[in-house]
């Protein structure tokens, strides 16, 4: 009698609650759910809040799929590199163990294997515990690193696009990041975590023998409490840097991250422009002038605002009094005492309340964050553990 599509979920979920939460099965389900949500769903954004992305149809929403679910995607590449170290880990344990009950079984003389084999199965059953771990990670994220680079033969015939136009200005070729350099980025700052906590840090291997269990727990809770405020000094130190660089330098990002953070900010890519001319100084309302002419004055005619706005040569340089008048003569009314640029433009269409615009985008900001982040930490649970979710409920429920 076949299965139910209830009973057949009911039997994968206590074949899989059969394993350890360690298992190469478990690590790599938690690793492809984790993975594919950090892809597919920024990936899928666009498509929900994008008219553009959306008038490509079935066949952009298609090509988005075949690239986020394909053997050489971010999230095969990460199962193969996290849960393939688990699956190699696991092999060499088990057949070291094999090798050291029973040393004969690797050295038949009818063995059809040639010496050089033989010589490395003694070598793998001969590693410690630490070495087996980084011989298998080591193998396996290479395996990783080449799925994730085999991607970019599939992009050579496609020119690349910048996810953000360049302004004219620009006079050195730009060189194209390497395609990984997000991973890079990934990696580099957490292993700087790593390297800060295991110094900042004791560990309590390390204590000694006789140490009680109250200066244990003093060493497990400062951990966790220096551990909370690393991680968010390092967010925040590299937020700060790759904001920086999206706007004023956004090549030397992967096109990933421009990608992800344009889609996210919804931020005119006039207004961009106009912030790298004003570090550039081909744009100042403290001179007066304008490379081209029409950078500003033509995004604040598009906006429905005289293009007045947007004219360096009009526009204060300064606060005070002097801004003021300026400011009447254009008709702006809610930029008294201050120079630059009129908050609406600044607004990119989102009114002239400054607490107005930061609230409707900290809501949109976090609406998309809360449709990203809750898959991260449900999905891999849905996968792998679907009753821990039922428990919590009914724990709480009490």
């Amino acid at each position: 009698m076949p299965l139910s599509p209830a009973n057949a979920a009911h039997a994968l979920g206590d074949y899989l609650h059969s394993f350890p939460d360690d298992h190469p099965l478990h690590v790599a389900l938690r690793t492809y759910a984790l993975s594919l949500s950090l892809s597919l769903g920024p990936a899928l954004v666009p498509f929900l809040i994008s008219p553009k992305a959306r008038a490509g149809g079935i066949k952009a929403l298609t090509n988005v799929l075949r690239r986020e679910f394909g053997i050489s995607s971010f999230a095969s590449s990460m199962t193969v590199g996290v849960g393939g170290g688990a699956a190699l880990k696991f092999i060499l344990d088990n057949w070291s163990k094999r090798f050291h009950r029973d040393a004969s079984c690797s050295t038949k003389a009818t063995s059809p294997l040639p010496s050089w084999w033989q010589r490395l199965k003694t070598w793998l059953a001969s590693l410690d515990e630490f070495h087996r771990n980084f011989v298998s990670n080591l193998i396996s994220a290479y395996m990783a690193i080449v799925l994730l680079q085999s991607r970019r033969r599939l992009s050579r015939n496609t020119p690349p696009r910048a996810a953000i136009p360049m302004t004219a200005l620009t006079t050195s070729t730009p060189t194209s990041p390497s395609f990984t350099l997000d991973l890079t980025l990934l990696f580099v700052v957490r292993a700087i975590d790593s390297l800060v906590r295991s110094k900042l840090l004791p560990c309590e291997t390390k204590l000694s023998s006789k140490a009680t269990r109250e200066e244990k727990d003093r060493v497990r809770n400062k951990r966790q409490q220096v551990t909370t405020r690393l991680d968010a000094f390092v967010f925040w130190a590299s937020s700060a840097r790759i904001m920086w660089c999206f706007f004023y330098e956004p090549d030397s990002l992967p096109r990933s991250y421009n990608k992800w953070i344009m889609s996210l900010a919804n931020i005119d890519p006039r207004l961009l422009h106009a912030l790298r001319a004003i570090r550039s100084d081909s744009f100042s309302y403290v001179k007066g002038f304008s490379i081209p002419p029409d950078l500003v004055s033509g995004f604040s005619r598009d906006l429905g605002y005289p293009s007045a706005w947007g004219d360096p040569a009009l526009l204060p340089g300064y606060g005070g009094a002097e801004a003021d008048r300026v400011w009447k003569t254009l008709g702006v009314t809610n930029r008294s005492g201050v120079g630059g640029l009129p908050c609406e433009l600044v607004h990119s269409g989102f009114g002239s309340s400054c607490t107005a615009n930061a609230g409707v985008r900290g809501i949109h900001a976090f609406a998309e964050a809360l449709a990203i982040y809750i898959p991260v930490h449900i999905l891999p649970i849905l996968l792998t553990r679907p009753r821990t979710l039922l428990q919590k409920q009914q724990i709480h429920s009490t």
